[in-house]
């Protein structure tokens, strides 16, 4: 087994996926695995991404506030069902996301 960075979370294919906190939109992108990409900047060391979306709703240099649309759910990249995948980096490293979804962005 690999270590999984993420947090795979079940839903609807096609909802809308939100910005977990305020922050400009860094990249929406295909990436290898990941499919549809978009990588939120919070601050200068931290950094949300969500992964296998179906289709964007922003895009790169655009502000978003906590809650607002990203997208939504899709099945793309290696995904082998629709559903979000949610990281949270600090710096370039991948932490432990429920560290935050517990504890608020």
């Amino acid at each position: 087994l690999s270590f999984h960075a993420g947090l795979d979370m079940a839903g609807r294919m096609n909802c809308k996926l939100y910005a977990a906190a305020d922050g400009f939109v860094e990249a929406t992108a295909k990436a290898a695995g990941y499919g549809n990409v978009v990588l939120v900047r919070h601050s200068k060391n931290l950094k949300t991404r969500y992964a296998h979306l179906n289709k964007f709703e922003v895009k790169q240099g655009q502000r978003v506030i906590v809650g607002q649309s990203l997208g939504t759910q899709g099945c793309t990249g290696t995904a082998t069902g629709h559903h979000l995948h949610f990281e949270v980096l600090v710096g370039s490293k991948a932490v432990d996301p429920m560290d935050f979804v517990n504890h608020g962005l």
